[in-house]
């Protein structure tokens, strides 16, 4: 993806060279959401096995433990530096490729060759560019084209089903079901700290407990389920399960 940049010329987090910047240095594994420990369970679940597209990879640890659980998985990101990073990283391992890639496009891949898809925050990181819209729908499209009949694509995002679920089944597929993933304690901390709201009552402890999702449901049940369990969607990342048509 082109570098892009917010009003005041700063990287945005759509920004190749926003992440070059950040992953210079000592390669440190690191996830947004989750660990692989708190998602074994869900992948497992809901992935089919086989071929496995990781969509802005970065340096998590989720690819290792998907590919320790029999996946094989090819992991692309904006990123040169982590990619190459993550190369030396895994170099041993036969069931994890690296490649440098823009989610918009990417004809270094070949159509209709991959049983499933994960994304963890980058379709979020994509939005925050100026065009970011546009941007979304074409990455949305190559996922369609890569994806063999059949094929599902697993969406782990900040984003709330009102900002979600419009554009999935406008770009891609008619029918999406959703999970809500109680967020670990460290960021509901944050987030108490700053708005002064209280705890929920459930929430995983760290980012490595296994996830307890709520779900799956369509949109409208996922909205229902919320005010009848007096659930706020703050306290939550958000699962969309999307199926390719067979």
């Amino acid at each position: 993806m082109a570098a892009a940049t917010a009003g005041d010329g700063r990287p945005t987090y759509s920004a190749s060279s926003y992440w070059d910047h950040r992953y210079t240095g000592p390669a440190k594994n690191f996830d947004w959401f989750f660990n692989y420990p708190a998602l074994k369970a869900l992948l497992q679940r809901y992935l089919p096995s086989g071929r496995v597209l990781h969509v802005g990879c970065g340096n998590s640890n989720i690819q290792q433990g998907m590919a320790a659980d029999g996946f094989k998985v090819t992991n692309v990101d904006i990123s040169p530096v982590v990619i190459e990073q993550m190369r030396v990283q895994h170099a041993d391992n036969v069931s994890l490729d690296y490649l440098v890639a823009d989610c918009r496009a990417m004809p270094e891949l070949e159509s209709c060759s991959f049983q499933s898809c994960i994304d963890k925050g980058t379709m979020d990181a994509v939005l925050c560019s100026q065009s970011g819209q546009v941007d979304a729908a074409k990455y949305l499209h190559e996922i369609d084209r890569l994806l063999q009949p059949g094929g599902t694509f697993l969406l782990i995002s900040l984003g709330a089903p009102d900002a979600r679920v419009a554009m999935l089944e406008k770009q891609l597929w008619g029918e999406v079901q959703i999970l809500l993933l109680p967020k670990p304690l460290l960021y509901l901390q944050s987030d108490a700290s700053l708005s002064g709201r209280p705890l929920p009552a459930h929430c995983a402890a760290n980012k490595d407990e296994p996830v307890q999702p709520l779900g799956p449901w369509r949109p409208q049940e996922a909205a229902e389920q919320l005010g009848r369990m007096q659930l706020d969607a703050r306290d939550f990342f958000f699962a969309y399960l999307c199926t390719k048509p067979g």
